[in-house]
């Protein structure tokens, strides 16, 4: 309700132009005061939204980080089964490796051991030839 003593300008003993001109200022005050309710309501909005996109951004930063986290998993998971395989492979290449150098080997050993044998048939002929000469010699002065 109107309080009729405040508002003398809308009381039974004010003028037509007082009342006109207390209604408009009335009227001017109602107007801005919805306007400012209007920008307040306004900002309210603007921060529901930008709360509700901050909450949204937030949500799609700890998915992304749960991702990059997986993503981390399955790598790590990954170089381990490539360590793993290369090691591996490495035992079976050193394997072979071993192998081929012993049988190598062996047939360098066993050609050295030709050599040797055929060093010692020629020590032994060429001591057989130099008592031959050395007989023939002897035969020869005699």
């Amino acid at each position: 309700g109107v309080d009729w003593e405040k508002e003398r300008a809308l009381g039974k003993t004010a003028t037509v132009q007082e009342a006109k001109d207390r209604l408009k200022q009335l009227l001017v005050e109602l107007h801005s005061r919805t306007r400012m309710e209007g920008v307040h309501i306004r900002e309210a909005i603007k921060q529901t939204e930008d709360a509700t996109r901050l909450a949204h951004l937030r949500l799609l930063a700890e998915h992304l980080a749960a991702q990059e986290r997986e993503l981390q998993r399955l790598m790590e998971a990954q170089v381990k089964a490539i360590r793993k395989s290369a090691e591996e492979e490495m035992v079976v290449r050193d394997a072979a490796y071993d192998e081929k150098i012993r049988q190598d080997w062996v047939k360098v050993n066993e050609r050295a051991e030709g050599v040797a044998n055929h060093m010692i048939r020629m020590r032994h002929l060429q001591d057989t030839l130099a008592s031959e000469r050395m007989l023939e010699r002897e035969r020869g002065e005699l």
